[in-house]
């Protein structure tokens, strides 16, 4: 069975969409939220799995994978890894 998966650059997209670019210029944490928000909202409304990535250099340092319903998934990667190359990896 074929499964439609949208993996999404968390920080590419902040930065290049200008309602989140602004939010992030006073919280960082807070564009990261509206973009999980939303990109959970499309997940479902399209019935895709999602995978949303950042480089983990942004995040806190303890930040793991995580898990929400098994459509939804976020990761922060490794100290010293972008999400390109977990992107590029996974696919």
């Amino acid at each position: 069975m074929r499964e439609d998966i949208l993996i999404v650059d968390g920080y590419n997209v902040i930065f290049a969409w200008p309602e989140l670019k602004k939010i992030s210029k006073s919280s960082l944490e807070h564009a990261r939220s509206r973009i999980k928000h939303m990109l959970q909202n499309y997940g479902k409304h399209k019935g895709y799995r999602v995978i949303l990535v950042f480089d983990g250099k942004y995040a806190h340092p303890a930040v793991p994978k995580s898990l929400l319903p098994m459509i939804f998934l976020e990761v922060y990667t490794a100290d010293g890894e972008t999400a390109d190359s977990y992107i590029e990896r996974t696919v």
